[in-house]
């Protein structure tokens, strides 16, 4: 899809789940893609080249392609989103919003490193320690825009003794709480 613009790049999935190439079923997935390209808000960029666009575009050309490919889940990282968010320069509560309500089924939490790298801060996704608040933050944003989805909190490395991942089990729980009083 080299040069290809968002626009026939946001149904190349279609084209990679190896589904009919007739002229007629390439009109319906054009218009597929158009359909997720407008629900990403991301329809202005249809006729440009993805490496023309910013990383914010860019993401959301993403999200249209998880569109056109239909997925029935999204586990939605949220450390991950914004270690990205510190060490890309975009706004991870924009981001989250780019995001279409109706994908997202569980929530990922986990801690991450803070490191320098040619005298620049940089934020590694470890996964061991402590969730940060700012990824806190962030969770609380992710639940009112998605609901009380489950969540799983990531400790993958240097995995502390049980009551401090219990102590951060019940600090998301205590955050999800007015979400899912929200629903009942």
């Amino acid at each position: 899809m080299v040069g290809a613009t968002c626009k026939a790049s946001a149904g190349f999935w279609s084209a990679l789940l190896s589904l009919p190439r007739a002229g007629r079923d390439e009109r319906m997935l054009r218009g597929l893609a158009m359909q997720a390209l407008e629900r990403v808000g991301a329809a202005e960029a249809a006729d440009t080249r993805p490496g023309e666009l910013s990383y914010g575009m860019r993401k959301r050309i993403t999200w249209a392609r998880a569109l056109v490919a239909k997925p029935g889940l999204i586990l939605l990282d949220v450390n991950n989103i914004y270690v990205n968010a510190s060490n890309h320069g975009f706004d991870p509560h924009a981001y989250l919003h780019g995001i279409p309500r109706s994908l997202v089924r569980e929530i990922h939490l986990a801690g991450h490193t803070l490191t320098h790298i040619d005298g620049r801060e940089i934020r590694i996704d470890t996964h061991s320690t402590h969730v940060a608040d700012e990824v806190w933050a962030l969770y609380a944003a992710a639940l009112s825009r998605f609901g009380p989805v489950p969540t799983l909190i990531e400790w993958d490395a240097d995995i502390p003794a049980l009551d401090i991942l219990c102590a951060e089990a019940a600090t998301a729980d205590r955050i999800a709480e007015p979400f899912r009083a929200d629903t009942a």
